[in-house]
């Protein structure tokens, strides 16, 4: 009944620093606009509303775009 658990000496006893909120925010909208690009299901509904409504914005991604996503910053992410 001596089972101990034991910890590693080298666990850090700092915590790592966290990425900045908007960072993390940005990387999962990121992330979930990559899988889109890959998802045949998606990629279809993209290319039907494109022929649907051609210039219109309902033809646009409803969670934008990797190129507008990259020019946000905090301050526009704040005012939103």
């Amino acid at each position: 009944m001596r089972n101990k658990i034991t910890l590693p000496q080298t666990l850090p006893l700092v915590p790592r620093p966290q990425p900045e909120p908007s960072n993390r925010v940005r990387a999962q909208i990121l992330s979930g606009i990559i899988a889109n690009e890959r998802a045949p299901k998606a990629i279809a509904q993209r290319k039907s509303l494109r022929a649907i409504y051609r210039t219109h914005p309902y033809s646009r991604p409803n969670d934008g775009a990797k190129e507008s996503l990259a020019a946000n910053t905090q301050t526009d992410l704040s005012a939103a």
